[in-house]
């Protein structure tokens, strides 16, 4: 039930920043303004989370789920042989809306096609190594070995 009101309470604050950002998106630099704020949020979330490693794991695999099979469909050319799949680039964009902010902020002069492109398809990659970031703070190594089931004395059998 936990692990429900993890994935649960991702898909709420996506879809809430989702909106927040699309609004903010008519006001300059209010959109990268809360898209900011949405990165902040999903970095307490994923340092407020008291579960093991494998349910915490899950929370992300899980939330990310729509946009890892998104960009997997673009990246293999699957996109091209289904119904509707001129339209996957724009769901993900969708998806991703609140970091695309973000990601339209970078950019280089050194490539011959526009970068945003990119790191769109490995969004879904980036946030899941940015939420476990967050989970497995090298400040919290104590508390991590114990929920891994490394305890820090061996207990010797007589």
């Amino acid at each position: 039930m936990l692990l429900i009101k993890a994935i649960f309470r991702l898909y709420i604050i996506q879809m809430g920043a989702l909106l927040t950002v699309w609004l903010a998106s008519y006001f300059n630099g209010w959109d990268l303004i809360f898209s900011i704020i949405f990165m902040a949020i999903i970095m307490i979330e994923s340092i407020s989370s008291k579960g093991k490693i494998w349910p915490g794991l899950a929370n992300v695999l899980i939330w990310q789920l729509p946009g890892m099979i998104l960009s997997l469909c673009i990246i293999s050319g699957l996109s091209n042989f289904m119904p509707g799949g001129e339209y996957y680039i724009f769901v993900l964009e969708l998806w991703y809306t609140p970091v695309i902010p973000l990601i339209s902020l970078i950019s280089t002069p050194f490539l011959p096609y526009p970068l945003y492109y990119n790191l769109l398809l490995s969004t879904p990659v980036i946030m899941i190594i940015y939420y476990l970031t967050g989970f497995l703070n090298p400040v919290r190594a104590g508390e991590i070995k114990e929920r891994c089931g490394f305890s820090g004395q061996q207990k010797v059998r007589r």
